[in-house]
């Protein structure tokens, strides 16, 4: 089983429905990482994704998307093991909370200003 696993990752990596790209951790290092993503996300430098660091996730900003799958060699020679990206931060629903939040407090401020 895991044989055929291994072979329909190796499969996908082949057809290059994903790519790789840099992301430097929010945190404030400014060192680059590489990370594979599915080209689905339609990633862009300057996008927030989420991303497996050690045990935990973090959030990190986009810098490079390469148009192919890209290792550097120090990858290739340490056998690193290069991680996904689990997705995309969307901050539209994020933002239109504040915005209606925004709108509810000036309607109350309006009405107690009116008293």
């Amino acid at each position: 089983m895991r044989v055929s696993l291994e072979l329909k990752r190796d499969k996908a990596t082949r057809t290059h429905k994903h790519t790789t790209v840099l992301v430097r951790y929010r945190s404030g290092n400014m060192q680059e990482y590489t990370y594979k993503a599915r080209k689905a996300l339609k990633l862009k430098p300057g996008d927030i994704v989420l991303v497996p660091v050690a045990e935990n996730f973090v959030l990190a900003s986009v810098t490079f998307v390469h148009k192919k799958p890209t290792y550097n060699t120090r990858c290739r020679e340490e056998n690193f093991l290069i991680r996904w990206v689990v997705c995309k931060v969307d901050f539209t629903g994020y933002y239109d909370a504040l915005e209606l939040d925004n709108s509810y407090e000036s309607k109350v401020r309006g009405e107690v200003d009116d008293d």
